[in-house]
């Protein structure tokens, strides 16, 4: 029962126990040069952009920069992030669990979602992030299948048909 419940808490689990990227903004109205020296300064893929009322009007990836201004040759310290950026921002709340941000990021195509509420945005989630939270919650998961196995032989010796091999995985006899 203990293991269910676990499993099941890591696919419910939502992004208000994760530590989210921090806020990374650009004004639609700088340059996508800004844009570039902003993304490599701060080491991200993305950046939230936001309209005159400082609500988020879009996102502006590397990926952006690579496609709509390196690979067509365009002027990047004369082109505005408004020019270039995804307009339809794919985005979540902080209520939304892990597994809708993970079908959202793969049904839309996209690698970094902010985390917006009433229109501010709080953060940034990217499908790295999103692996590595998930990888340690079932890091978890196999240690607690770990302790309870370890107790069931321990309780119940002559219930256990199985064995630990020389790297401490489970071998069924």
């Amino acid at each position: 029962m203990t293991h269910t419940a676990t499993v099941a808490s890591v696919r419910e689990s939502d992004l208000s126990t994760h530590r989210l990227e921090p806020i990374l903004t650009i004004d639609q109205h700088e340059t996508v040069a800004a844009a570039a020296r902003r993304l490599a300064d701060a080491d991200v893929g993305s950046l939230i952009v936001l309209g005159n009322d400082r609500q988020v009007v879009g996102i502006v990836t590397e990926r952006d920069i690579v496609t709509k201004v390196v690979a067509r040759r365009a002027q990047a310290h004369e082109l505005t992030v408004a020019r270039i950026m995804t307009r339809n921002v794919v985005s979540c709340q902080m209520h939304t669990r892990l597994d809708q941000v993970r079908r959202l990021m793969t049904a839309h195509n996209v690698r970094h979602m902010p985390v917006i509420e009433d229109g501010a945005p709080l953060g940034m989630i990217s499908v790295r992030d999103l692996l590595a939270y998930e990888l340690q919650q079932w890091q978890t998961v196999a240690e607690q299948q770990s302790r309870i196995l370890d107790e069931i032989e321990r309780q119940h010796p002559e219930m256990v048909h199985w064995r630990r091999d020389t790297s401490g995985r489970v071998v069924i006899e």
